[in-house]
């Protein structure tokens, strides 16, 4: 679901998405940034080694650790998107968005349920993180000091949820590639000790609109979105490949292909008897 999946399950305007109904496939993989040295075959390689590594030779490699990969789909039919979506304890979900009311549904079958997030819930949940950031930063002279820390480190975490900040500095890389058949432009940027690299095409003007859009409104129900180097990269065109090296992960996110063919209604819909759960936290946030 990364991606462009993540992106599009934004409230997207519904005359963009009417403009493509299809499938598309995507790629993720995660490998731990100790065993990049193993792979580029020298110590300590530097982020244009690490780069210029082959997807092939990712997929090839046997660890230990052997590196996470995920293979989804994302599906889009008139007002509607599906996205396959990771839950916990191993277990498999989807995402269903409704585009004309902008809510997003997270369907657990095997729990025979699903959590219903409306634009409503994300504007209650800004008002719920401000709220609590007052009253901790009231409370905190009066902690002892294990939860002083713990409320100085969630106060660290909020704000960075609910504060635009800059965006990051997008430079381009002056290259082209074709990328799973794709023709692709490189652009890369630093966000503090973290490099993407992303490559975006134009052969899908449609998908690419979809994209920013998602991304538009996403920033709207979380300001922090804006420092996304996703977002950035996609005002410029449809991300086919984004490389992130972190300091702990190098992560690689591919579009593989498009496939441009109605897509069955029956995907979107719901069973009658699963269980909805409203998206919006009732537990008050804040340490115990």
């Amino acid at each position: 679901m990364a991606l462009v999946g993540l992106g599009m399950l934004g409230l997207v305007s519904p005359n963009v998405v009417r403009a493509f109904e299809g499938t598309l496939k995507l790629r993720s993989i995660s490998v731990e940034r100790t065993e990049l040295g193993t792979l580029v075959e020298k110590p300590d390689p530097s982020p244009d080694a690490i780069f210029g590594l082959g997807v092939d030779k990712l997929l090839a490699f046997k660890g230990p650790p052997v590196p996470e990969i995920d293979n989804s789909t994302v599906y889009i039919r008139a007002d509607q998107l599906r996205a396959n979506a990771p839950l916990p304890d191993d277990q498999t979900g989807f995402v269903v968005v409704d585009i004309k009311s902008g809510t997003t549904r997270i369907v657990m079958p095997q729990a025979k349920r699903y959590i219903e997030w409306t634009a409503a819930d994300g504007g209650a949940l800004r008002e719920q993180i401000d709220k609590t950031k007052k009253r901790l930063e009231a409370q905190l002279a009066t902690l002892p000091p294990d939860q002083r820390q713990q409320a100085e480190a969630m106060l660290k975490e909020m704000t960075a949820m609910s504060e635009e900040g800059p965006p990051p500095v997008l430079e381009p890389l002056g290259t082209t590639r074709v990328i799973n058949g794709f023709h692709t432009t490189g652009y890369q940027m630093r966000v503090g000790d973290q490099v993407t690299r992303g490559w975006v095409t134009q052969d899908l003007p449609d998908l690419a609109r979809l994209y920013q859009s998602a991304q538009e409104k996403l920033q709207n129900m979380l300001p922090s979105a804006r420092r996304d180097p996703r977002t950035a990269i996609g005002e410029r065109g449809l991300p086919v490949l984004v490389q992130t090296l972190g300091p702990d992960r190098y992560r690689v996110e591919e579009l593989l292909g498009v496939d441009n063919k109605p897509v069955a209604a029956d995907l979107f819909t719901i069973p009658a008897e699963f269980t909805r759960t409203n998206g919006l936290p009732n537990a008050p946030l804040g340490p115990n």
